[in-house]
């Protein structure tokens, strides 16, 4: 749905089965009004990255559409928040340095760690790969928005 109204549009999921439309909504800037089930309610907070509404409900879902057409500068700071998180939490770059803190802590924690070398990816030890500071939970800078 893309009204004229807001030039971005808005997407809308009636389905809580639609986690990458919410996503792939949200690194685009695109505000968004999700159903209050499932699994899309990791990927949204309300009043601050997106809308919920009832799917059984139509006042519900009708409420959440007209707050986000009638307030166009709402809508799109919710738009800029969702961007802005769904990059800190869901960037590829992000996601692997998440998966090396992980193996790393799973590696230095085994009882036998200190006798048994490393595995190894692509000829470095886990031990010996240094995470840039461009890793730090955020999104690099050099990645356009």
């Amino acid at each position: 749905m893309a009204p004229a109204s807001h030039p971005a549009g808005l997407a809308v999921t009636p389905r809580a089965s639609c986690q990458i439309v919410v996503l792939e909504a949200a690194a685009a800037g695109v505000p968004v009004a999700v159903v209050k089930i499932g699994d899309v309610l990791d990927l949204i907070e309300p009043e601050e990255t997106g809308l919920l509404f009832d799917p059984a409900d139509l006042h519900s879902v009708g409420a959440a559409l007209a707050k986000l057409l009638a307030n166009r500068e709402y809508a799109e700071g919710l738009a800029t928040q969702a961007k802005v998180r769904a990059r800190e939490r869901f960037h590829p770059q992000n996601i692997a340095g998440r998966h090396l803190e992980i193996y790393s802590q799973i590696a230095s924690s085994r009882p036998s760690a200190a006798r048994t070398p490393a595995p190894e990816v692509g000829g470095e030890s886990l031990r010996q790969i240094h995470m840039p500071p461009s890793l730090n939970r955020r999104a690099p800078a050099d990645v356009p928005p």
